[in-house]
């Protein structure tokens, strides 16, 4: 009985069993005769009518983009299927993308699910440019931005990526800046309904050439897209890479009334991936959302510098609100601190017609304000506007600075732009000024600056009083500079002060070759007076040459910034000297006279000591002189090798520097002890000297005899007198 109610199951599962083998059988018949089909196929694109079909279909499809595409043989085979040789992109000006080894993978053991696994790998791409850009004719107004779509009516419902690769691409310096070589691999699935296409789909991108641009590692897309009425909804895309990392989601209208809502969190955790040795942190969101035609962004980022936490300031936090991004304008707000007080920087924007205007800029931090208005002509970065900036106190600055400053300031910018020029007036200010050892009461400078490419104004004035610096002061100083001619400036300068010794200074000269970097100097006319005494310089300089003469009438050395001995306090100088010629090679001259020299009391007599050097081919000779009551014989000379060059600058005198020369000297003892003798000694006696000078600058050798005869001494103090004192000396 059991027997008989197994038999009709028994019956059933043969029945299923012989299905299950006629289908099986039936859709490996289907795989054959499709690789049978896809090997027909491949011999007949092989063929010459076949490839000019498939060629003539390709740019058909184009023909609207101006592309067209040139193949190059079809291969076959079980394991990797369909592989083209050769493929190469044109425009009208040539080839601009070439693929090797295009290799397509199909996979038919999906079938009976509807789903279609693909996979394609090139083994090389070269991308040598952009491609020309056709001209798309403007959409009637109210058109729908994207026209709603019909998905084809296939057999599968599911598309699977399953490995699509490039093993190489290279893009070339014209399209990235740089060459630059990349492994990408696309992966994911598209899945295909009657009204909608949804996709999720992975972007890994290889960069095995360092780079300095900011590549991302993987880029990943999730979302679907509406094809009746065209609506896209991003579920999430996200940016992934060593520096930075950026995550969105949103949505966008694309039919008659066009427009979008997307909001981004990115970040960057480590700044010195972009800015090597300049750690810190950046983060933020955005959000973008309106119309097409009038798209609104709210960007907010925090800026953390390591660097700028050292100098005791904080984090910046930026705000840039955009009303319409097509055509800008908005305000941007940024905040931060320093040593904990605040610092901000807002403004209003507008970007129109190629020119930036900066609107109501206003700018605080400690002890300083500024606000201006400025118009940016992007094309030549000219600029209309102004700037105004005051600074009340220095003082915090100082630690930021690394220096010890103190005083005021302010700056007043007015900038206009003209056709092939930029031109700037601008003024500063200063007060109260201590900086290290140098102290300024006041400072006020105006420049004008036709052309900034030079930056000679054609009018110009600085006019300070109480400068300190160490022993000397200014107690006024006016500057003077204007344009007379093109290229061709005259400079003027008046000022007093004091360095030990009261002072006035007026000098002038003319100027030009600035704009070139060839500076020249003509007429220049110096003139010092100090303590009853004139110094002036006279002549003119370039690149090339000088002509340089100094001359001074009863200048005392008193007026110098340097400490005497007593018996120089009333000594005064006339001077001759000029420097001339090539700056590599030049020649010098000097004649200087110095009285009255008076050698002990009032009573001494007056001596004058000439000293005349002079500098020619590398060698230098000095020659000393003297006359006056007492002096029978007093002469000297020096000559030593020399190398002297002003531009570039050259001294070559060191310690090792050989030295010539020779001395004489005959001399009344009576009239010459005063030099060394203290007051109540006195000696008489006639002194002879002679000898050579050798050795070195360093280490000098003097040879010669000295000799005293009929000689007295008396010590009035302690009333010790010696007669007919005789000396002969040997100097070695």
């Amino acid at each position: 009985m059991e027997e008989e109610k197994l038999k009709p199951a028994k019956k059933k599962f043969r029945r299923i069993k012989r299905v299950a083998v006629f289908l099986a059988g039936f859709i490996v018949l289907l795989a054959v005769l499709a690789q049978i089909g896809l090997w027909l196929a491949v011999s007949w694109l092989n063929s010459e009518g076949g490839q000019g079909w498939l060629q003539a279909q390709i740019n058909t499809a184009l023909k609207e983009s101006g592309y067209s595409v040139k193949l190059d043989r079809f291969r076959y085979s079980l394991i990797s299927n369909v592989t083209l040789d050769h493929l190469e992109v044109r425009d009208t000006q040539g080839p601009f993308a070439k693929a090797e080894n295009v290799t397509i993978h199909v996979s038919l053991t999906t079938l009976a699910a509807k789903r279609l696994s693909i996979g394609l790998d090139i083994a090389d791409m070269d991308i040598l440019r952009t491609p020309e850009q056709k001209q798309k004719p403007e959409k009637p107004q109210g058109a729908p931005m994207m026209e709603p779509l019909e998905l084809p009516d296939i057999y599968f419902t599911r598309i699977v990526l399953s490995d699509i690769s490039i093993e190489k691409l290279r893009l070339s310096k014209a399209v990235t800046g740089q060459e630059l070589m990349l492994t990408p691999a696309l992966s994911g699935d598209l899945l295909l309904k009657s009204d909608k296409l949804i996709s999720n789909l992975t972007l890994a991108i290889g960069h095995p050439d360092e780079s300095t641009l900011p590549l991302p590692d993987k880029i990943t897309l999730k979302g679907e897209l509406k094809t009746s009425a065209p609506y896209l909804a991003l579920e999430k895309i996200e940016v992934t890479a060593k520096g930075y990392h950026l995550k969105g989601q949103g949505t966008a209208d694309l039919g008659a009334n066009p427009k979008v809502e997307i909001s981004v969190d990115y970040a960057a955790p480590d700044l010195s991936t972009f800015a090597p040795g300049h750690p810190g942190t950046l983060e933020g969101t955005a959000n973008i959302s309106g119309p097409i035609d009038k798209i609104a962004a709210d960007i907010k980022a925090k800026l953390n510098m390591v660097e700028a936490a050292e100098k005791q300031i904080g984090p910046a936090e930026i705000v840039l609100m955009l009303g319409n991004v097509g055509a800008p304008e908005g305000t941007v707000d940024i905040k931060s601190t320093y040593q904990d007080l605040p610092v901000t920087l807002n403004t209003g924007f507008r970007l129109e017609n190629g020119t930036l205007a900066l609107s109501g800029i206003k700018a605080s931090a400690p002890e300083v304000a500024a606000n201006g208005d400025l118009k940016i002509i992007l094309d030549g970065a000219k600029v209309n506007g102004n700037l105004v900036a005051q600074i009340k106190s220095f003082e915090p600055y100082a630690p930021l600075l690394q220096t010890d400053i103190k005083g005021s300031a302010e700056l007043k910018l007015d900038l206009t732009a003209q056709e092939d020029k930029q031109s700037i007036i601008a003024k500063v200010g200063l007060k109260d000024i201590i900086y290290e050892t140098i102290a300024l009461s006041k400072l006020d400078a105006t420049a004008h600056l036709p052309d900034v490419t030079n930056p000679w104004p054609d009018k110009g004035e600085v006019n300070f009083s109480g400068l300190n610096a160490g022993e000397a002061t200014i107690e006024k100083l006016t500057a003077n500079i204007v344009e007379k001619a093109e290229s061709v400036y005259t400079l003027n300068t008046t000022a007093s002060g004091t360095a030990k010794q009261p002072f006035t200074l007026t000098a002038s000269s003319d100027l030009s070759g600035l704009k070139t970097g060839e500076p020249a100097a003509q007429n220049i006319n110096a003139l010092i007076e100090t303590g009853g005494g004139r110094m002036k310089l006279t002549g003119k300089a370039d690149q090339s040459a000088l002509d340089l003469v100094l001359t001074s009438r009863d200048f005392p050395l008193s007026g110098l910034s340097a400490d005497l001995p007593a018996q120089l306090s009333s000594l005064s100088m006339n001077i001759d000297a000029a420097l001339k010629g090539a700056l590599d090679n030049p020649e010098a001259k000097a004649d200087i006279a110095l009285s009255p020299l008076k050698l002990g009391d009032e009573n001494a007599p007056d001596l004058t000591l000439n000293i005349a050097a002079s500098y020619k081919d590398k060698s230098a000779v000095a020659t000393l002189s003297g006359k006056g009551e007492g002096i029978k014989t007093l002469s000297a000379n020096v000559s030593l090798p020399l190398t002297l060059a002003v531009q570039p600058y050259q001294l070559d005198l060191s310690n090792a520097t050989p030295l010539t020369g020779k001395f004489e000297a005959n001399l009344n003892g009576n009239k010459m002890a005063a030099l060394v003798l203290p007051p109540g000694q006195s000696f008489e006696g006639l002194i002879r000297a002679s000898g050579t000078l050798a050795g070195s600058f360093g280490q000098p050798e003097i040879t010669g005899t000295v000799s005293v005869d009929d000689g007295k001494f008396i010590d009035k103090q302690s009333g010790v007198a010696m007669n007919d004192i005789v000396v002969r000396a040997d100097l070695t």
